[in-house]
């Protein structure tokens, strides 16, 4: 048990009148604080009483960095004391390296010197921190907007981490608000982040938060508006299984992709540059006119109603309603049965009809439901019915190996797991990202390295 030290002064003489002195009680003795952070302080005061006796006069109090130099000289004047008064003296542990500190406080009272030696004693330790997501992308922003997206920090070890605030490379990202606050061991502190783009092209940054000297925390990778290092689920807002940088030209509309079917609405569904080819409204076989304005075969420029009729061809090349200026056309279709017509008694059924869904030959091309969805029309096995989300394109359809293309090809509503773009782990990396083991999440450009471990944890090349 430490007792408190008792300092008992004796009499003395002065022009021949005894000075009775005082009595110095100095509390505690030892003073054992910690631990906490590098660059941190805490603040810790002695007592310093008169028990008894006259006068006591303090004349100096003096600190003796044994082991580092982390606890600083008080500030004092001349400090008297009469019987029974005391007083505290205020100073602080402020170690700038980890490690255990030591000091003696020295206290000298009185003319006599008497000396009071009290003991204190820290530790300062490196606060663990672990931030995530280590990659945060805001995802697709239009221009004056604003995208909100949060990173959440943890103190990890048993010290308090001061949070100062936060370095942003990119004056496009930046802080929600004032993030500066204190995090206590095993807390989770969320930090708030704006994406404000300027314009649409890709952006990427970086946040480091700003902590106390000699602490620091990993950074965040973050990016807005980049499909091409972005997670590819983000960049699919419409959830048509293709992303813009996979050829979607309108993200925001399920029925626009480089699968979509054309529609005479004045709209690029299929994303191929032309708008509403093969509608009633293009003139697909460029002759000049379009089914709106008379041509009765839109696939044929040999037929319009620019043309001459051709006898005995069994069609209707001008598209005046007469076949052949005589020939019979039973069902008024604009062909004949000599002119090609399969079905001279339907007259939805002649060669350009447009073929639906019915299994019947409307065209008369000898191919029955092609372009419907119940038609394997790239011929990989599958028809949309069956599951094919792009009939387009062999390349896509359940049986399908997905690739990096920024497209699902496997139909299954995901795009690209299993390869480069996308995060497999769930770390917040993928190879494109930077991740050296996508199918270990403590593996990333986020981790600490572990040293004796013999694996890349940080994916810096070096396995320590």
């Amino acid at each position: 048990m430490l007792l408190p030290l008792l300092i008992l002064f004796g009499c003395g003489q002065e022009n021949g009148i005894t000075k009775k002195l005082g009595q110095i009680l100095v509390t505690p003795t030892l003073s054992d604080l910690g631990p906490i952070a590098p660059g941190d302080s805490e603040n810790f005061w002695i007592s310093i009483e008169n028990v008894s006796g006259g006068v006591l006069s303090v004349e100096s109090i003096t600190v003796n960095n044994l082991q580092g130099a982390a606890f600083s000289e008080p500030v004092h004047t001349d400090i008297i004391l009469d019987e029974g008064e005391g007083t505290s003296i205020e100073m602080a542990f402020m170690p700038l390296e980890a490690g255990f500190h030591y000091a003696e406080v020295v206290v000298v009272s009185d003319a006599s010197a008497e000396v009071v030696t009290v003991e204190v004693r820290g530790e300062s330790q490196v606060p663990i921190i672990e931030v995530w997501p280590a990659l945060l992308d805001f995802g697709p922003v239009e221009a004056g907007s604003v995208g909100y997206a949060s990173v959440s920090l943890a103190n990890e070890g048993i010290v308090p981490v001061s949070l100062l605030g936060a370095s942003i490379i990119n004056s496009q990202f930046g802080l929600l608000n004032d993030i500066e606050t204190v995090v206590l061991p095993g807390e989770v502190h969320v930090v708030d982040l704006t994406f404000m783009p300027v314009d649409d092209t890709a952006q990427d940054g970086l946040m480091t938060p700003t902590l106390a000297l000699g602490v620091s925390a990993p950074s965040v990778i973050l990016v807005g508006n980049n499909c091409a290092l972005g997670a590819p689920d983000l960049y699919d807002v419409d959830d048509d299984g293709f992303t813009s940088c996979g050829g979607d030209c309108d993200d925001t509309d399920a029925s626009i992709n480089p699968a979509g079917t054309e529609v005479y609405d004045g709209v690029d569904e299929d994303c191929d540059g032309i708008v509403d080819e093969g509608t009633e409204g293009y003139d697909d076989d460029l002759d000049g006119y379009t089914e709106l304005e008379g041509d009765c075969n839109d696939e044929t420029n040999t037929i319009s109603p620019g043309m001459n009729e051709l006898p005995s061809n069994g069609i209707d090349d001008d598209c005046d309603g007469v076949v052949d200026d005589g020939e019979i056309d039973m069902d008024g279709d604009g062909y004949s049965g000599i002119g090609g017509d399969c079905d001279d008694a339907d007259a939805s059924v002649h060669p350009g009809a447009p073929e639906t869904e019915n299994g019947v030959d409307e065209d008369c091309d000898g191919i029955v439901d092609e372009g419907t969805d119940a038609y394997d029309d790239d011929g990989d096995g599958y028809s949309e019915n069956d599951g094919d989300c792009d009939d387009t394109n062999a390349s896509n359809s359940p049986d399908s190996v997905e690739w990096a293309d920024w497209v699902d090809n496997d139909c299954d509503g995901v795009i690209d797991e299993g390869t480069e773009h996308y995060d497999d782990d769930g770390d917040g990396f993928s190879e494109v990202g930077g991740d050296c083991d996508d199918a270990n999440p403590d593996v990333s450009p986020a981790q600490f390295e572990v040293a004796g471990d013999g694996i890349d944890n940080d994916c810096d090349g070096v396995a320590l």
